[in-house]
């Protein structure tokens, strides 16, 4: 069974409804400077399409020799638009 690490994750830009973007460092390490985000395109006015993307490119050398990127399992960064579906089409609670 893989073993995970707590971890923080800080929203570095938000434009409601267009983008959203994160860091994700570990609790008690210092921030690695990668950043994930998803890109929020409108279609219809009840549909979008959204885009999740991982860069990597502000890592330093350091880490980008330690481990191998994405450090985040393919199906985990899938997960977020799940999780992201869920959250934009469950009902509004009153």
């Amino acid at each position: 069974m893989a073993e995970y690490q707590q971890v923080r994750r800080t929203v570095t830009q938000l434009i409601p409804a267009r983008l959203i973007a994160w860091t994700v460092r570990a609790v008690g390490k210092p921030p690695a400077s990668h950043v994930y985000g998803c890109q929020i395109e409108p279609l219809t006015a009840g549909e979008c399409r959204v885009s999740h993307y991982g860069d990597w490119t502000n890592i330093s050398d350091d880490l980008r020799a330690r481990f191998r990127w994405p450090v985040v399992p393919a199906d985990h960064l899938e997960n977020t638009i799940g999780n992201l579906d869920r959250l934009a089409t469950r009902p509004e609670r009153s």
